[in-house]
């Protein structure tokens, strides 16, 4: 799949351009994991959600709460570095 985006984080409006990742928070009951969509635009966290195991749902439920917060137009472009 081609990098569309190509490291192009300049973004001229909201709900144009968001980025996800996730990342691992280490705590005395074991592993978090932290799934996190950003509007480049703002900077700003539009949907996330934690878990204790790393599998799409955990994903898949960080982007429905970003679409359903912000309810973006059609043409909104979401980028993860994960194929």
């Amino acid at each position: 799949m081609p990098n569309i985006l190509n490291r192009h984080f300049e973004v001229s409006y909201p709900n144009q351009v968001w980025v996800g990742d996730i990342t691992e928070i280490k705590m005395l009951q074991g592993k978090l994991y932290l799934a996190a969509y950003v509007d480049l635009y703002s900077r700003r966290v539009v949907g996330f959600a934690t878990a204790p195991h790393m599998r799409s749902e955990l994903t898949e439920l960080a982007l429905q709460r970003a679409l359903w917060s912000r309810k973006p137009s059609k043409g909104l472009m979401v980028h993860t570095d994960q194929a």
